[in-house]
């Protein structure tokens, strides 16, 4: 990627007036950001496999809370599927349908079960699990409890690292010449969306 020869203009454009200010330094990942705009009009091609997954190895590249990994995302490609998201979202929406592909960016939980699991089945077939205090500074608590799913703490924090993983794909995908926008329609309804990408519990 080239960077601008005009960062004041640049800076102009995206803040409606002069900046006030001179950046110290400029290069072509600040040109990138300060560049994005959100694109809702697709050309008419698909998106490869391999750009995809460059796109998704930045997003899991992205920093997380406690590396605790609840978050998937699910690239949807199918058409049906992508007018059911697009009927969610309603009139700001549509242009899911045009996409090549739509990331829907999941808390996902299911990892920390099936580990808690494992280590259940484990301790059931005589190994000995850590002491409680190990994994969660307190005793009298298995170490295989997930009581702590049940407080707000934890989508808080995966909606947080969401939105840093998807930035970073967003980010990525500019990088390679894409367009992308973010969706918020698709809480809409969050029941249809499950229904639609068979999405489990």
């Amino acid at each position: 990627m080239t960077v601008s020869t005009d960062i004041q203009a640049l800076l102009a454009q995206r803040y409606g007036h002069t900046a006030s200010f001179t950046p110290p330094s400029w290069n072509s990942t600040l040109d990138l950001m300060v560049s994005h705009r959100s694109v809702r009009q697709w050309l008419p091609r698909d998106l490869d496999d391999a750009t995809l997954r460059t796109v998704l190895a930045a997003a899991q590249s992205a920093p997380t809370s406690s590396n605790k990994q609840i978050v998937s995302v699910l690239a949807v490609r199918d058409t049906a599927a992508k007018q059911r998201l697009a009927a969610v979202g309603r009139q700001m929406s549509q242009h899911i349908i045009d996409a090549p592909v739509t990331l829907v960016w999941l808390i996902d939980f299911s990892l920390a079960r099936f580990l808690a699991a494992e280590e259940e089945t484990d301790t059931a077939a005589g190994s000995t699990p850590p002491p409680a205090e190990a994994v969660h500074g307190v005793t009298g608590r298995p170490a295989t409890d997930l009581g702590a799913l049940n407080y707000m703490d934890e989508p808080m924090m995966a909606a947080a690292d969401i939105g840093i993983a998807s930035q970073n794909a967003a980010l990525a995908a500019a990088s390679l010449g894409l367009g992308t926008v973010f969706l918020g329609s698709l809480r809409n309804d969050i029941d249809e969306v499950r229904d639609a990408l068979g999405i489990p519990d």
